[in-house]
């Protein structure tokens, strides 16, 4: 596997060492936020998933709308908004919303 690259045995190019992985990190702080996976993972996987806390549900992707692309935007924006809830950041949500929607309100969008 190589010293310092425990993916290079597998063909993947990843540097694992210390260095390799700050980088990366740094990277990934230094994109634009719909530049990652996320914005790729979050509309393809938002209608799968439950948001709870303390046995109450914030949020269900399964009984959301899945017929326009509006509808699965503000799914993902409420996806967002829960989680900022969870982590006691709920006063940031208008600040969110406003850079969610510049993301992704786009004339087409229905």
């Amino acid at each position: 596997w190589g010293e310092g690259n425990v993916w290079s045995g597998a063909g993947l190019g990843i540097d694992s060492s210390p260095e390799g992985l700050e980088g990366d990190v740094r990277g990934v702080w230094e994109r634009a936020w719909e530049t990652l996976p996320v914005c790729v993972d979050l509309p393809r996987l938002a209608r799968k998933m439950h948001v709870t806390e303390g046995g109450r549900v914030l949020v269900d992707g399964t009984a959301a709308d899945p017929s326009s692309d509006h509808a699965k935007h503000v799914l993902m924006l409420n996806i967002v908004h829960a989680l900022m809830q969870m982590q006691g950041e709920a006063a940031g949500a208008e600040a969110a919303s406003d850079r969610f929607w510049a993301v992704f309100a786009d004339a087409g969008d229905d």
